[in-house]
């Protein structure tokens, strides 16, 4: 008969400059099976949305291998790795297990020269401004590595549109507009986690007005959310960021490297569509907003390209 292990995961938490990137308790199980000829397949379960990469280490293996294993997975359960034995006769045996696991893809190879559209809709007058880092400004905080955020201003309030075609992996829908404080890290955003493995985070929306869903396909000009109202006769403001998650060197001597992944955000400068271009966003500058279909369907199968009515 097989003998069933669960083994107990823990998630890695990102801090970045809003809020934090939360994830479900339990989002990923891991269970294994004993085979006859004492080899170990190793299963797992999955219910949230977008990639997951899994590290699993073996404490004292004996008659085995591998004792880590590092996989991305993508779909909602699958079989994650194979412990074969050395010794086919024997049981493989180990004295404990450590498994860990993050949304997204780590050290990914990014497309650094993809271009991304505009986050609003065709024809729109914006104005871009580079975003501050609210921990490093308050805080005195290490900004993270590339930090690069842009701000959105618009005259009135606004629909904003996907700038990619991803998966949502992240919403925060639940914060009423803050009329007092200039800083806050109380926001309403959404998360895209796109095919390289960066992810973009739309920040600012107005309470209950997220239009994405969790787990859904955006496309480039998808309406995802409506901005919030301004406050103090300024205009609408809004933010967006594109990153990756890459691994921390361990430094030298530390007490508590051992054991423990340690990621950071590195940020990207991307491309954007302009009617001047695909061009690098310059600070306090002016753009208006234009559209390519060959851009809007780059990353797009032949069935979405046929079912999309706003890309034709």
């Amino acid at each position: 008969m097989k003998k069933i292990l669960v083994l107990v995961l823990f998630f890695v938490e990102l801090f970045y400059f809003n809020t934090t990137i939360f994830a479900q308790q339990n989002a990923v199980l891991i269970k294994s099976e004993r085979n006859q000829d004492n080899s170990i397949d190793f299963y797992y379960e999955k219910s949230v949305p977008g990639s997951y990469t899994i590290l699993v280490e073996f404490t004292n293996l004996i008659n085995s291998y591998n004792t880590k294993f590092e996989v991305v997975v993508n779909s909602s359960s699958g079989k994650l790795f194979k412990l074969d034995p050395i010794d086919k006769n024997k049981e493989i045996s180990f004295i404990s297990s450590h498994a860990t696991y993050v949304n997204g893809k780590i050290n990914p190879k990014v497309d650094s020269l993809f271009v991304y559209t505009l986050p609003f809709q065709k024809g729109k007058t914006i104005s871009v401004y580079e975003s501050n880092h609210l921990y490093h400004d308050i805080f005195n905080a290490e900004l993270p590595k590339n930090w690069k955020a842009y701000q959105f201003k618009a005259s009135t309030v606004d629909t904003i549109f996907a700038a990619r075609k991803g998966i949502v992996t992240h919403i925060v829908d639940h914060f009423q507009t803050d009329t007092i404080s200039f800083y806050t890290s109380k926001k309403n955003y959404i998360t895209v986690e796109h095919a390289d493995g960066t992810f973009a985070t739309y920040t600012g929306f107005a309470y209950k007005k997220v239009l994405a869903r969790l787990g859904q396909t955006v496309y480039p000009q998808s309406p995802i959310g409506i901005i919030k109202e301004s406050f103090n006769s300024l205009p609408n403001d809004f933010s967006m960021m594109v990153y990756y998650k890459e691994k921390e060197k361990s430094k030298k001597n530390s007490k508590d490297s051992n054991n423990k992944l340690r990621l950071s955000q590195t940020f990207i400068t991307p491309y954007f569509l302009t009617d001047k271009g695909a061009i690098q966003l310059e600070h306090f500058e002016k753009y208006n907003v234009a559209i390519d279909k060959e851009i809007l369907q780059k990353e797009l199968s032949k069935s979405e390209k046929k079912k999309i009515n706003h890309l034709n």
